[in-house]
């Protein structure tokens, strides 16, 4: 059974079966309803939220909603405040004493004062590529993890502004796909459902590109690399854009069929030609003057049919490190590389 409020106060009016109102953006739109509301009720069993629904303590426009129902954009949200989070089961919560989130700051009209609000300054060694309506695209340091404490997406506060942030019930803004801790350069987020939803269909299709630069053990040869891992299909199209005779090393272009964890670095280790520097896959001590194993997610295409917003092409810069690095080592290595794209995409790199 559900928690209920019971009134152990002298005064039966002290405590009151209270509601909260939210109103669904678009961020919200076309999802269950019990998906919705999971951000706020994260801890509560699903049979419990059902139940919820079922007896009207969670309401669409003032009425019981069916399990099935898909909510849209100006749905109105109610949820009886005993389900949140700051009302625990069996703990009366007096009227003086509510601290529930306002449901003003979830709403999808965005306030004037609220869209003058100034986000905290963006993390100098994160570098902002593109902003669509949809999707932010930076340019990711080495030493940083995508997800979890201390990463990417935890210091992604600082490049978005404060109503993308409380914009919804049900979606975070987040990212879209991964790199490795200390790989470098092209990563995507989302900002709104919408560009989620379109970007994992891209994935899904195969329909986006991603072109890497790194730099290997020995002279690696043109190829496809093609694995299994498990039960999971593993694609690298590897292209040989210099080689350096001092160094016994080669830089590469790698093109991504699949996108698989650690992929690039568990092929080169398997066809005998490890990134330098990483230790993890055969690797061994990096190059002179460097820190680690270079491998710089370099240019993402995008499909033809797209955001009238979004780029054919986003590049990434080089970080200091590697720029110096082929700057010494492969001093002509543009024109190569940018030719190898060119051929590989069959369209000129040109904005």
């Amino acid at each position: 059974m559900l928690p209920v409020r019971t009134d152990t106060g002298s005064a039966p009016d002290a405590y009151i079966m209270k509601k909260e109102t939210f109103i669904l953006s678009e961020n919200d739109a076309g999802r269950r309803l019990d998906r919705v509301i999971r951000k706020f009720l994260a801890d509560m069993p699903m049979s419990k939220l059902y139940e919820a629904i079922r007896k009207g303590l969670i309401r669409i426009n003032g009425k019981r909603a069916p399990l099935n129902y898909r909510t849209a954009a100006g749905d109105t949200l109610t949820i009886t405040d005993i389900l949140l989070p700051s009302a625990r089961p069996n703990t009366p919560v007096r009227r003086e004493a509510q601290t529930l989130p306002s449901a003003a700051a979830y709403t999808s009209a965005v306030k004037p004062a609220e869209a003058a609000d100034v986000p905290p300054a963006a993390p100098s060694e994160i570098q902002p590529l593109f902003t669509t309506a949809d999707i932010l695209i930076i340019n990711k340091p080495a030493g940083l993890p995508v997800h979890g404490s201390r990463s990417v997406a935890e210091r992604l506060t600082g490049l978005l502004s404060v109503s993308e942030l409380r914009h919804s019930l049900s979606f975070r803004p987040g990212p879209l796909h991964r790199l490795d801790k200390d790989t470098t350069g092209v990563l995507c987020f989302s900002r709104t459902l919408a560009g989620a939803q379109w970007f994992s269909e891209c994935l899904r299709k195969k329909t986006i590109d991603k072109y890497y630069l790194g730099i290997v053990r020995g002279m690696m040869p043109a190829q496809l690399i093609a694995t299994t891992d498990g039960s999971a299909s593993m694609q690298t199209q590897c292209f040989a854009a210099g080689f350096n005779t001092q160094l016994d090393a080669s830089l590469m272009v790698f093109r991504l069929i699949t996108g698989k964890k650690h992929q690039i670095r568990k092929h080169t280790l398997h066809v005998g030609h490890p990134l330098i520097g990483d230790t993890r896959y055969g690797g061994g001590s990096p190059l002179p003057r460097c820190t680690g194993y270079l491998l710089h997610a370099w240019q993402l295409f995008f499909p033809e049919v797209r955001p009238p917003d979004m780029p054919v092409r986003v590049e990434a810069p080089l970080f200091p490190e590697m720029e110096a690095c082929l700057a010494r080592f492969f001093p002509d290595w543009r024109p190569t590389a940018e030719q190898i794209v060119e051929n590989a995409q069959g369209i000129p790199l040109k904005d």
